[in-house]
């Protein structure tokens, strides 16, 4: 992650239970929970970070997507998983 562009990470919780995802923010050693209800999907939304995020779950594979949103003066931006 780079401190200049916006991202929006987006979580899909596929079971019938409520889902906690704890977001792990190493570069200023901080976290967040993130809680989506069953079936349901969230995003949270990241600006003016730069480094390196982890994820813990329940999920046996906790991937959000990922658009990363860069400044106006670059164009385009870019969808990816984590």
């Amino acid at each position: 992650f780079d401190e200049n562009s916006i991202y929006n990470l987006v979580f899909n919780n596929p079971t019938a239970k409520k889902l906690e995802i704890k977001a792990i923010f190493f570069n200023n050693i901080d976290s967040k929970i993130i809680i989506i209800e069953p079936m349901g999907t969230d995003y949270y939304k990241i600006e003016n970070y730069s480094g390196a995020i982890s994820f813990e779950s329940k999920l046996a594979v906790c991937r959000p997507l990922i658009f990363k949103n860069p400044p106006p003066s670059c164009y385009g931006f870019d969808v990816l998983h984590g």
